[in-house]
C-alpha cells in the first residue's frame, strides 16, 4: 500500500491541516465553502472532512469565483448576506466554461420567496435556509454531488483544471 501526503484541508487564510492518505483511496470530491464567519465555515468543515470529502474555504464569499478557478471544485457553498451580494458571483461563476457547469450550493439566512427565486434564476443549483442541521447540509450535498461531481484523484489536492 501506497502513502502520499495530501492536503485534507486548505483554508485561504491559512496553511491547512496535512496527512497521510492511502494512495490507493477512492477519489475524494472537493468541496469550496466561502463563509465569512470563522466559527460556521470551521463547522462546516468539520462536517464535510468527517463524511469524506476534501474541503477548501475561504472568508469572503466575493473571492469565491477565483478560489474555484484555482481549484476547481466539484462543488461550491457559499452563504450570502442578501440575495444582492450573489449576483456578481454567479455571474463570474456561471460565465466561465470552466465553472458554469460546478453545482452551487447557497445559504441564506432569510426566507423571502422573492429573493428565493432571483438567487435561482441568478444561477444557484440549490439554496437550503439557516439555520440549518448538519445532516439536511451533507444530504443535500450527496444529492449534489450524485449529478456528476467532478472528484480530487487519489486524493491529490487541489485538482488540476481538466482542459
Amino acid at each position: 500500500m501506497g502513502w502520499t501526503r495530501v492536503m485534507l484541508h486548505h483554508d485561504a487564510e491559512h496553511d491547512g491541516s496535512i496527512a497521510l492518505v492511502d494512495a490507493s483511496a477512492k477519489p475524494r470530491s472537493l468541496v469550496l465553502v466561502a463563509e465569512p464567519d470563522s466559527d460556521r465555515r470551521a463547522t462546516f468543515v468539520e462536517a464535510l472532512q468527517a463524511a469524506g470529502y476534501a474541503v477548501a474555504s475561504i472568508a469572503d464569499p466575493c473571492r469565491a469565483a477565483a478560489e474555484t478557478a484555482r481549484v476547481m471544485p466539484a462543488l461550491i457553498i457559499v452563504r450570502l448576506g442578501d440575495a444582492a451580494d450573489g449576483f456578481g458571483l454567479f455571474r463570474e461563476l456561471r460565465g466561465a466554461p470552466d465553472t458554469r457547469d460546478i453545482p452551487l450550493l447557497v445559504l441564506m439566512r432569510f426566507d423571502d420567496q422573492f429573493a428565493r427565486e432571483q438567487v435561482v434564476r441568478a444561477g444557484a443549483t440549490a439554496i437550503l435556509i439557516e439555520p440549518l442541521r448538519r445532516t439536511l447540509l451533507l444530504r443535500q450535498v450527496r444529492r449534489l454531488l450524485a449529478r456528476g461531481a467532478r472528484t480530487v484523484n487519489r486524493g491529490a489536492w487541489p485538482a488540476a483544471p481538466a482542459h
